[in-house]
């Protein structure tokens, strides 16, 4: 990096030095220090240290960027020694830092052997204004998840929170974010029902949740009710068990949802959605008012894997899907673009594709699209039998590719 740092140039005749000799320039090392320290922010924390070598200049420069980027290495899972140095590495970190406040703590770790320490870096962190905390941590059985400092749900500049796995989510008290505009929750653990109500209370501005969950994390989660949300994505994991998940966010306006075997959702209010990306397993009754809720959405990907869920025992079973009695008014009065994908010319696929050509009034664009296992003979068989399917809509283009 250091070579790369110097470019070479030719400076005219001076006394005592030929035309053509070379000077070393190090123009990087000139750059104002807010200039440097913005190059080294998109490095992580190691990285950034490593310029130190490079010269007197570089020595301390890492210290005072706002971001923290740490994490560890897998050798961390297994050895305790590793782990242990990974530990002083961090709070040493912390120390030298200089800066008051940081755009961002990043932390990815494996184990947690010692969670008060943790809890000491990030309580170091939230007393810094931090404004984005990251946290993920790849922990196992045999280490208890780590609970979080009560301080960190106070955090008064904190923009953006993310947890991810070995974390529990542990909320005594009353939240007050008063700037947390994202929340990621990622396959963490709650003490209860009670500390996910607290926490969505106390976000009065949130936009954007993320939300994964997993059977036996503690926590039902039956309602989400954000009236600031615009950004939603959920996937539950709750296997067999029946749950039911209502959503009210008058002004959202992108959804995704990854759909489970046990999972019903009721939409309250969704005015306000512009795209929708539904994923199912199984097309069932339950989907009914989902689907509903979504009719007026401007932009929807539906889509639905039951067949690359099935056995090879199960192969020969045929979907039995059948046209509604009654036309929906978004499907007659507003579809204008459909996308098929992984069209396998199977018999209810044929069908689906007909209704909606003899149907949608003011549909401009079909668009198939096969697995990449039809062979070319029949992918023409099946373009000369979707060619012969009425269509509605005067304006629609077919497209099969």
């Amino acid at each position: 990096m250091a070579n790369s740092a110097c470019q070479e140039i030719n400076v005219g005749s001076k006394r005592g030095r030929s035309s053509d000799e070379a000077i070393c320039v190090d123009r990087i090392s000139r750059l104002p220090d807010v200039l440097i320290q913005h190059i080294l922010s998109f490095l992580s924390t190691k990285e950034a240290m490593t310029t130190s070598v490079l010269s007197k200049r570089w020595l301390w420069v890492w210290t005072s960027v706002p971001i923290i980027d740490l994490q560890d290495t897998p050798s961390c899972r297994t050895d305790l020694n590793i782990r242990f140095r990974f530990g002083q590495f961090v709070t040493r970190v912390l120390i030298l830092n200089k800066m008051a406040s940081l755009d961002k703590f990043c932390l990815k770790f494996n184990l947690v052997d010692h969670p008060s320490h943790v809890t000491t870096w990030f309580r170091d962190a939230v007393s810094r204004d931090v404004k984005e905390l990251d946290i993920t941590i790849h922990g196992t059985q045999i280490f208890p998840f780590l609970k979080l400092p009560f301080a960190l749900f106070t955090a008064r500049t904190l923009q953006v929170l993310k947890l991810s796995q070995g974390v529990e989510l542990h909320v005594p008290g009353p939240v007050s974010l008063p700037c947390l505009k994202v929340l990621h929750l990622v396959w963490i653990k709650y003490m209860n029902d009670e500390s996910v109500s607290r926490l969505f209370a106390g976000c009065h501005v949130l936009q954007e949740l993320v939300l994964r969950k997993y059977v036996g994390d503690n926590s039902t989660i039956s309602i989400i009710s954000i009236p600031t949300l615009k950004i939603m994505s959920i996937r539950f994991a709750t296997g067999l068990h029946k749950h039911r998940l209502k959503i009210n966010a008058p002004i959202l306006e992108h959804l995704h949802l990854e759909d489970n075997l046990g999972l019903e959702f009721d939409l309250e209010d969704v005015s306000s959605l512009v795209e929708s990306n539904v994923s199912v397993t199984w097309l069932e009754n339950r989907h009914i008012p989902l689907l509903k809720a979504l009719c007026n959405t401007k932009y929807i990907s539906f889509n639905w894997d039951w067949y690359a869920k099935m056995n090879d025992n199960c192969r020969g079973f045929e979907c039995r899907w059948k046209p509604p009695r009654n036309v929906p008014e978004c499907l007659l009065l507003s579809l204008e673009m459909v996308s098929f994908k992984g069209f396998e010319d199977v018999a209810y696929q044929l069908r689906m594709v007909k209704y909606i050509l003899g149907s949608a009034r003011v549909l401009k664009t079909m668009e198939i699209c096969d697995d990449g296992h039809l062979p070319l003979e029949l992918k023409l068989g099946v373009l000369k039998k979707l060619s012969m399917f009425p269509r509605r809509s005067k304006a629609c283009q077919l497209h099969f590719n």
